[in-house]
């Protein structure tokens, strides 16, 4: 319970500290506006395969992530500066509670600004959006959002001991888009790129929720790309908690986390 409290008051916290910053309100607000407008006039006469999924899932992926990468980054080198990163991980609560409240919140903010983009390609541009699959896309949607969490702690973890956080998290943006085909299908990209794609579960997040708005015309198939995701983010989960408690020793034994 003590934990349930404390996660929920990280998160919160991080969401209103967040929503107080100016570049992440453009991030919020702006961001998806240009980034949907783009998305739209680059397809709207493509004849690329389900079209409308790729404009609006593309964009909203393409928010999401990029609240996440930045916020992720961001705060924990934030708290680094702030003299509090030490605090927090020597402090009763688990480090992995209070940062995956972080995280959370993170993932909270990145769904409302998905949402908010899709919502201006339908009245704005007035693309068509009706989903045809509910309960798998609800599904999916439910396995994407913990993709997402799993990710960013995945990112949380490799970012805490790094001191050019930054540098990485820029560097983190704009590749994620091409490698899962959030702009482009990844059927042009080369064979030997496919295969980093094939192992980043925003691929897969898209191509099922773009089929399940379509239509499934292969339960089969979906469900295969179903379990791979699922997989994945099982494996992200386990490898962030690992990284979690690698951190945990490696930081009380050199005490070195607020040295930049």
């Amino acid at each position: 319970m003590g934990n349930l409290k404390a996660f929920l008051s990280s998160s919160t916290l991080h969401i209103r500290q967040t929503y107080s910053r100016n570049m992440f309100r453009f991030m919020m607000f702006v961001q998806p506006l240009v980034f949907g407008t783009i998305m739209y006039l680059m397809f709207r006469n493509s004849n690329v395969d389900n079209i409308i999924g790729h404009i609006i899932y593309g964009t909203g992926l393409i928010t999401i992530w990029g609240t996440i990468v930045y916020s992720s980054a961001s705060d924990i080198a934030r708290e680094r500066w702030m003299g509090t990163l030490s605090i927090i991980s020597c402090s009763p609560v688990k480090f992995i509670v209070i940062i995956s409240g972080k995280i959370f919140g993170n993932v909270l903010l990145g769904l409302f600004s998905m949402v908010y983009s899709t919502l201006f390609l339908i009245l704005v541009f007035n693309v068509k959006f009706h989903v045809e699959n509910v309960l798998c896309f609800i599904i999916t949607m439910l396995i994407t959002i913990l993709s997402f969490i799993a990710i960013s702690m995945l990112l949380a973890t490799l970012l805490t001991l790094s001191r050019q956080a930054n540098v990485f998290m820029n560097a983190l943006d704009y590749p994620i888009y091409i490698l899962c085909g959030l702009v482009f299908p990844i059927d042009i990209l080369p064979k030997y790129i496919k295969v980093f794609s094939y192992l980043l579960t925003p691929t897969w997040a898209k191509e099922l929720l773009s089929i399940s708005t379509s239509g499934i015309t292969n339960y089969h198939d979906f469900y295969i790309k179903l379990g791979i995701l699922s997989l994945l983010t099982s494996v992200y989960l386990i490898i962030s908690i690992f990284f979690f408690k690698l951190i945990d020793r490696k930081t009380r034994k050199e005490a070195t986390l607020e040295v930049v």
